[in-house]
């Protein structure tokens, strides 16, 4: 055997070590971005795992992180240099969202780092605390080293399902010949396997919540994003057992609480229907109006979260209870004893005042139009960061909404919900150029999408804030309006474009079905847009005020 072949056959035994261990421990996907050091990767992940070719690894990082989201676990595999970097935001956002993502970035060897070598940069450690461990594996030489390779990927799987858990960064590095014909491993390694702990039983520790709960007379459950899987289930059950409202800004129809965000402008429904007791399940809330409400509460506030992380920049929790939050929902169903049947009542009144003064609004083609059309016809709905998921969450009612509520970026909206196998994605122009890549990643995948795109020319959440009174820079350095053309934009990517002018062609557009990829560009006046959230909370705030009393302790 010469010393190349040699080379090739360790590379080949090394890569097929690496992904046949991920496969064994649940990793079935891997998304590619072409390149020349990683090709043992690619040859062995085509043998093992369903792959997925993206040319734009920034597109391909929130490509996996849809992925992972929707079967539990993704690989991303890249070429040495710069490749890996594009991953970066992705990597960001699987962190925060504790999203399974395993990155495998090829390097060159250690006698080629630090001396020049093109495409060599220093890639261990590439995303920092982000990642939940990092490890460069050995050069593929010898049998000791795939048999520490195999024990660094048990250990970075472990790592990736724990607790909690997240991405992970292997850098792999491989000598040329990275490949030649008929390559097969020296030596025979059986992939490890990681047992991964279930919940079993009762949960424990939770005394001290169903304490607080008994003694409670106004409890609430707020359930924010990114929940643990069948939180929200198991905090409807828990509110329908003992006559507790359960909050959510992003509700399903079957929630009896909803439009949150207006709910809570209301002087009356602050005053009157205080809680005493929060239970906090999830991330921080969406919308601001939430948020300062939980600032002002004296109620006592407890968090539940699998990791013990604590999502409450409202202020600190009394008490932080971790481990399985769904069984502990469960299980306070079925041990606690009911609270009054009014005080829920006051909430599902306060909730029907809501949605009649919502439909008693006129039909202009304004954002907050869009937003509750689109999410009230489509089922599945995948929503951007910015004003989008606010719209959604204050004035429509979503069945199975998807977003990205870790960082809370518009980047990558369109690459993430094509992972996610979503058919409908709501975004605003700019997150639309962040994400031209992805469009045309979805486009060649063949997909079936409809991507609702609010044109208001720039940046409409700055008008939230106090900067838009600086009118000598707001326009230029915040609202940034595009002179871009979106609609050759979208075509250039091969979608087809449909402009929308009037709600009757919007509602048109949303009940067809798209055959391939549809851009549908909907133009909307921003300040219009403004003027008409402000119009329609003061609408719902003087129906609350005036029906007060119906809700009063």
């Amino acid at each position: 055997m010469s010393g190349s072949t040699a080379t090739a056959d360790w590379n080949a035994g090394a890569a097929n070590l690496l992904l046949e261990t991920l496969r064994v421990n649940g990793v079935m996907d891997a998304v590619i971005s072409p390149g020349s050091r990683s090709t043992p990767l690619v040859l062995a992940a085509s043998q093992c795992l369903s792959t997925t070719v993206i040319l734009d690894e920034r597109v391909a990082g929130f490509y996996a992180l849809g992925k992972a989201r929707q079967r539990g676990a993704c690989a991303l595999i890249c070429t040495s240099g710069t490749a890996g970097a594009h991953y970066y935001p992705a990597v960001i956002e699987a962190s925060q969202t504790r999203t399974p993502l395993v990155v495998l970035t090829a390097d060159r060897p250690p006698e080629l780092q630090d001396c020049g070598a093109p495409q060599t940069i220093r890639q261990d450690g590439l995303f920092g605390s982000h990642v939940r461990y990092a490890r460069t594996i050995p050069t593929p030489e010898s049998a000791s080293s795939l048999q520490s390779a195999s024990n660094i990927a048990l250990r970075a799987l472990s790592h990736a399902f724990g607790s909690p858990p997240g991405p992970v960064h292997l850098n792999v590095p491989y000598r040329k010949p990275l490949w030649s014909p008929g390559a097969t491993s020296p030596i025979t390694i059986e992939a490890g396997r990681i047992h991964r702990r279930t919940p079993e039983g009762a949960p424990s520790g939770l005394h001290p919540v169903a304490a607080a709960l008994a003694q409670s007379e106004r409890p609430v459950v707020y359930v924010g994003p990114h929940s643990p899987s069948g939180a929200g289930s198991a905090a409807l059950e828990l509110g329908r057992t003992l006559s507790i409202p359960v909050l959510t800004e992003l509700a399903p129809l079957t929630h009896d609480v909803g439009h949150l965000e207006l709910l809570l402008r209301s002087p009356a429904v602050r005053e009157h229907l205080s809680p005493d007791l929060l239970l906090h399940v999830g991330h921080a809330p969406i919308g601001r109006q939430v948020l300062h409400w939980m600032q002002d509460l004296t109620a006592t506030r407890i968090g539940l979260d699998p990791d013990g992380w604590t999502h409450s920049p409202s202020g600190p929790f009394e008490l932080l209870w971790t481990g399985d939050v769904t069984g502990a929902l469960r299980h306070l169903a079925a041990n606690s004893r009911p609270k009054s049947q009014a005080w829920v009542g006051y909430w599902k009144h306060a909730t029907s005042i809501v949605s009649a003064a919502l439909e008693g609004t006129p039909e202009v083609l304004d954002e907050r139009f869009v937003a509750a059309t689109i999410s009230s016809v489509r089922s599945e709905l995948h929503i951007a960061s910015s004003m989008p998921i606010r719209d959604v969450a204050a004035f429509g009612r979503p069945k199975r909404p998807t977003y990205s509520r870790g960082a809370n970026g518009i980047d990558g909206t369109i690459s993430t919900a094509l992972g996610l196998g979503v058919t409908s994605v709501l975004l605003g122009d700019l997150a639309l150029r962040h994400d031209i890549g992805g469009l045309a990643a979805a486009v060649e995948l063949g997909a079936e999408m409809d991507i609702f795109c609010v044109d208001n020319s720039g940046g409409g959440i700055f008008h939230m804030l106090p900067i838009t009174k600086h009118a000598d820079v707001f326009e230029r350095f915040f609202a940034t309006p595009q002179s871009v053309d979106l609609s050759r934009l979208a075509m250039g990517a091969g979608a087809e474009t449909i402009i929308v002018d009037s709600p009757s062609a919007l509602r048109e557009v949303v009940h067809s079905k798209p055959s391939g990829v549809r851009v549908v560009i909907i133009r909307v006046d921003r300040t219009g847009s403004v003027a008409s959230r402000s119009e329609t909370s003061l609408r719902v705030v003087q129906a609350l005020e005036e029906e007060g009393a119906a809700w009063r302790r």
